[in-house]
């Protein structure tokens, strides 16, 4: 049985966002690669962080039902 390699993206601010590097992770079962994880840059937490500091802001206004 084959495995389908993927590279996963970073979600970011409601996108999906590439990266140029990743982390091989590796089954614990047979050591074979199964996905590639992106390794977020320095402008891409601080993106991150931003965004949820705006968003942040907006869930505070709405009530427990609202953000349900």
């Amino acid at each position: 049985m084959g495995y389908i390699l993927e590279h996963k993206k970073l979600f970011i601010n409601g996108k999906w966002i590439e990266t140029d590097k990743y982390h091989e992770l590796r089954s614990p079962y047979n050591q074979k690669t199964i996905a590639y994880i992106p390794i977020a840059s320095y402008e891409d937490v601080e993106l991150a962080i931003r965004s949820a500091e705006k968003a942040k802001e907006v869930m505070r206004a709405l009530t427990s039902r609202e953000r349900a």
